[in-house]
């Protein structure tokens, strides 16, 4: 699966590679997870029209009113969040 790609057309429709899941979604936000961290589309009338697990392809409609990408931050083992 590629790193993946994000493309928004008139902020009516959105697709993205690269989805490894979908963890929440209503018609006011869809909150999805990537391999380079978790997105979050925020919207009106939001509707997944595609999700393909395997392909890692997410297609979906609505009016699109931001978008936000948290970055994973690698995991410190105990002793760094201790003494770092």
């Amino acid at each position: 699966m590629d790193s993946g790609n994000i493309i928004i057309e008139a902020r009516k429709r959105l697709s993205a590679s690269g989805v490894v899941s979908v963890t929440g979604f209503d018609d006011t936000q869809i909150e999805a997870d990537t391999a380079e961290g978790r997105i979050l589309i925020r919207g009106k009338d939001l509707n997944i029209e595609n999700f393909d697990a395997q392909s890692g392809e997410l297609l979906l409609q609505g009016r699109i009113d931001g978008m936000v990408y948290v970055v994973k931050e690698p995991k410190k083992s105990l002793a760094a969040r201790i003494f770092g």
